[in-house]
């Protein structure tokens, strides 16, 4: 349904897209199922994936992550949650509200690391009285099956958890990997992968730019947009514009939800 919001707003504007996989061969120049589409500038704006921490199991049947989590066949009756982030959170929440006994697994002894002190400790008490398991200070070792088909999470402190569905809430990486940013110069960072630019959002290849998750700044969908308004104001409008970041909400949907500035 989402998708089909945007794509309304897309040809009401009189946009025309293109559905595939695409790369850049050249500074201005876009190929998509073998159509070479030219322009004055290109942005990449191709957002982030989940991924998985590097644990044996955690390529085993049910194992999964946020991007899969809400097309499960069925509702699971136990569910484990690694991490402690707002969609970690988010997701035992959900799953604890539709019945599901949740296992909230972190390694911090708070969840939201970087929120508000006094916010974290209150959601963290909130959320065990409504009788959510939290594991605070607890980090996973690996994950396998058992004769039942189950699976089984071992953590480093030798404590063992049974569940149907293992969801990874661990963070994000950049979707900046084969679209051709490296082979035709553009600067990616070495260890996550995002697209490096400047203030501005340009990269070190004049005529490229990048905004929202590839980026890795301020993940969040209404500064992406943000993003979007200032680029489109430098390029078209000739007025020079940075994003601004300062004083950005953000609302973490618990139950009951949060806020932070």
């Amino acid at each position: 349904r989402l998708n089909g919001v945007y794509k309304k707003l897309l040809n009401d504007a009189g946009v025309t897209h293109y559905e595939g996989y695409a790369k850049v061969i050249d500074p201005h120049t876009v190929e998509v199922n073998g159509q070479k589409i030219t322009a004055k500038y290109i942005c990449v704006a191709s957002g982030s994936r989940a991924v998985k921490i590097p644990i044996p199991g955690n390529d085993l049947p049910n194992v999964v992550t946020s991007d899969e989590a809400l097309t499960l066949e069925k509702r699971p009756e136990k569910i484990v949650i690694i991490g402690g982030g707002y969609i970690a959170v988010e997701f035992a929440c959900y799953f604890h509200g539709y019945g599901s006994e949740v296992h909230l697994i972190f390694r911090a002894p708070d969840p939201l690391r970087g929120f508000d002190e006094d916010l974290r400790k209150h959601l963290h008490t909130l959320m065990q009285k409504r009788g959510i398991h939290v594991h605070a200070g607890v980090s996973p070792e690996s994950i396998s099956e058992n004769a039942d088909k189950k699976l089984v999470l071992k953590t480093k402190d030798g404590n063992e958890i049974t569940s149907d569905v293992i969801m990874f809430a661990t963070g994000r990486k950049p979707n900046s990997d084969k679209m051709g940013l490296e082979e035709v110069g553009v600067k990616l960072d070495e260890k996550s992968g995002k697209v490096l630019v400047d203030e501005y959002s340009k990269t070190n290849i004049d005529s490229i730019y990048a905004l929202g998750d590839v980026t890795d700044r301020m993940n969040l969908t209404p500064v992406a947009l943000m993003e979007g308004v200032s680029l489109a104001k430098t390029l078209f409008l000739g007025e020079a514009t940075k994003p601004d970041y300062d004083n950005v909400p953000s609302a973490i949907f618990s139950q009951p939800p949060h806020r932070n500035l």
